[in-house]
């Protein structure tokens, strides 16, 4: 009677998958139809792809329904290879955020090219004409379509011995100029790696996305095994469509994001096991210090989270004010190294920045008032964002706002879910509050001096949800939940499971976008 039970379970599991998948596929096909009026070719294609989805889906979500243990960083790594290769190629290249001016900073580090040069009329390098010329002959990136990336792609690899686009040419890269090396390491190996394989330039683009990828499924990895509880959350918020898509293109926002969680997860397993400090631990701390310091400056409080570390963890008081004193001056003078070597400006590249900046100064309290009601006016906005939102550059896709809102509540299933609670005194989550507050504040400051030439307007412009991606598992930790507990838990396996289904949506929406 139990196994007929059980068998009945899976049937009816297995029912309600597909009648998911289909009523998904209908209705983004019926979007297809009425945005873009396809060609049976791409109809054809577009019913490829989403029953390509609807099998890679259901197949992780079968091998995970299987397992009776699951190890969550083993599971985040089986499901991130598919999901990101997936996302990687859903996107066209360069529809990502920014995404163009990420391939110039890219191909100048692999170059070598740490700093930039300043010409008559802009800031910017030397690069090979091809670098710059990939679309030139298709317009902007909103035209880009998965026709025009393929003859794009077609394209590239004709013209890889063309010895003219090989030459020389004088490129604007002001909007990346500030980008440290470090924060677009991977991608720019991976150009490196792929310029040195002879591959075509389109090809040396795509690879880079493939090293960033790599990069968030082993920093994923670690930052899920080290967590000392909230593992869930944290492989929820890494499954977010938003953070998939993002890491799946050469977003520098990879690096930032990841070393944030790892930086975060190594002090609550301190925190955690109070263990006196090893050599591992001051050489992991002198490696991610420099990359939150020299990547964006507004994220410069997090460092601040070293102040969690008990002191049973120094051997006594005055070495724990020494290790204080020592990342600090290594954040510091980290941030300074590159602000001189990179020739960084806190005014940027826009002649209104620094008269912004100067007027925020003057008028603390007039801004203040500005920040308050920009931050009531966009909270949801950036809220739905963070997690799902543009998942395009520009904003021509959108992905349902009903996706934010399930990911959000499966989050917060995943912290109370975890009886084990991180029982932070009065004193830290007040410090925990503050860093939050002062990152978000420096995120929304920085885009008002960089993105309103109105000097002292009472409005803020530019600030996108994913800035707020390093700090999202902060604001969650600041929760209470002593008074927030399941009578029944239930199987973790089920946030898993959950978040998969929402990357079935987030794929076609993707799909249907770029179908022409």
């Amino acid at each position: 009677m139990e196994d007929k039970k059980i068998k009945n379970k899976k049937i009816l599991n297995i029912l309600l998958y597909f009648v998911f998948v289909i009523l998904m596929n209908v209705s983004f096909f019926t979007k297809l139809l009425k945005d873009s009026n396809p060609n049976k070719k791409w109809i054809v294609i577009y019913w490829v792809l989403s029953t390509f989805v609807t099998i890679l889906i259901g197949g992780l979500v079968y091998l995970i329904n299987k397992k009776k243990t699951l190890k969550p960083e083993k599971v985040f790594v089986v499901c991130a290879i598919f999901l990101e290769l997936t996302y990687m190629f859903a996107t066209p290249l360069f529809k990502g955020h920014d995404e163009q001016y990420q391939w110039y900073r890219d191909y100048e580090i692999s170059m070598g090219k740490l700093s930039t040069v300043k010409f008559d009329e802009f800031t910017g390098n030397y690069l090979p004409a091809d670098v710059v010329n990939i679309y030139a002959y298709d317009g902007l990136f909103q035209d880009i379509t998965y026709s025009k990336a393929l003859a794009t792609w077609r394209y590239s690899i004709q013209t890889r011995n063309n010895k003219e686009l090989k030459e020389l040419v004088a490129v604007n890269t002001s909007l990346t100029l500030s980008y440290s090396p470090l924060q677009v390491l991977p991608q720019s190996i991976g150009v490196f790696v792929a310029r040195r394989l002879g591959f075509d330039i389109y090809s040396q683009a795509m690879i880079g996305r493939l090293f960033n990828v790599m990069f968030f499924i082993i920093m994923g990895y670690f930052i899920i095994k080290v967590m000392p509880n909230k593992k869930y959350l944290f492989m929820a918020i890494l499954f977010s469509p938003k953070i998939l898509y993002l890491s799946s293109t050469l977003s520098s926002d990879n690096i930032i994001n990841m070393t944030v969680m790892l930086f975060l997860a190594n002090i609550l397993k301190l925190r955690h096991e109070g263990e006196p400090l090893k050599l591992k631990n001051y050489l992991f701390f002198a490696c991610t210090l420099p990359v939150i310091a020299m990547s964006k400056f507004v994220y410069i409080p997090v460092c601040g989270l070293l102040l969690l570390i008990p002191k049973q963890c120094f051997k006594n008081g005055k070495r724990k004010v020494a290790f204080l004193g020592g990342a600090a001056l290594l954040a510091l003078a980290s941030f300074l190294w590159w602000k001189v070597v990179g020739k960084v400006s806190f005014s940027g590249s826009q002649p209104h920045m620094a008269e912004q900046l100067t007027y925020c100064m003057h008028h603390p309290i007039a801004y203040l008032g500005i920040l308050i009601r920009s931050v009531c006016d966009n909270f949801s906005y950036w809220a739905l964002d963070t997690v799902g939102g543009y998942m395009q550059w520009g904003r021509d896709l959108v992905q349902p706002e009903i996706v934010s809102v399930l990911v959000y509540g499966v989050m917060f299933l995943a912290l109370i879910q975890d009886e084990e609670d991180n029982n932070f005194k009065v004193w830290e989550k007040i410090w925990i509050a503050l860093i939050v507050l002062a990152t978000s504040a420096g995120i929304i400051t920085a885009m008002y001096t960089a993105c309103v030439p109105d000097i002292g307007a009472t409005y803020i412009d530019g600030v996108q949800g994913r800035y707020f991606v390093p700090i999202l598992g902060l604001m969650f930790l600041l929760i209470p939940m002593k008074n927030i507990k399941f009578k029944n838990k239930f199987d973790e396996k089920y946030i898993v499971i959950s978040m998969l289904l929402f990357q079935v949506p987030s794929l076609l929406n993707i799909f249907v976008a770029n179908i022409k």
